[in-house]
């Protein structure tokens, strides 16, 4: 399962520990570099900066898609200045039983990552026939990061990460929010 989680918008996941997160049917996420060779070297290659980093949500039709049509159209502070978010995303799996039992809960992150300083570019719904409607979002960030928890057993969990980079600033990154400790 992927939960999303953006500031002012309000999610209605009912899973505990996830107030205003809302259900994602997918997302895309990914890091882009131009990279070219030199004409009289083939071993000589430039690698450029990273470019403007986008992340696509796709989700269907919810409470949140209010607010997040308004947060997509309105995109400024009051005072004109582009109104940046922050994006908390965690791949969830379910647990057995007999560990949700002992560790209190039903569900466990497998992977989470963090976005910040980031902004809606485009915001849309498709709806068609008697299906559900969709609908997609394409978001520009300047900052993520990420830990993963891997287990064998359910049991015991090894983390890995939180590592994280910023764009403007060039330098390496670890989110607050990751480093708290995993539930």
């Amino acid at each position: 399962m992927i939960l999303v989680r953006i500031d002012r918008i309000k999610g209605t996941v009912l899973l505990p520990g996830y107030k205003d997160y809302f259900v994602a049917e997918s997302i895309g996420f990914g890091v882009g570099r131009k990279v070219s060779a030199s004409s009289s070297d083939r071993n000589d290659l430039t690698i450029g900066e990273s470019e403007e980093q986008e992340l696509s949500i796709e989700k269907s039709v919810d409470a949140a898609t209010v607010y997040l049509m308004h947060a997509a159209m309105k995109g400024r502070t009051d005072t004109g200045g582009p109104r940046t978010l922050s994006i908390d995303i965690h791949l969830v799996q379910s647990k057995r039983y007999e560990d949700a039992s002992a560790s209190g809960g039903l569900t466990a992150p497998y992977m989470k990552i963090r976005i910040e300083n980031a902004i809606i570019q485009d915001w849309s719904i498709d709806a068609s026939g008697d299906e559900r409607p969709t609908e997609s979002l394409k978001i520009w960030f300047n900052r993520a990061a990420m830990k993963y928890r891997a287990t064998q057993d359910g049991k015991v969990y090894e983390t890995h990460g939180p590592l994280g980079w910023d764009q403007q600033t060039n330098k390496d990154w670890k989110s607050d929010e990751l480093l708290r400790r995993d539930e």
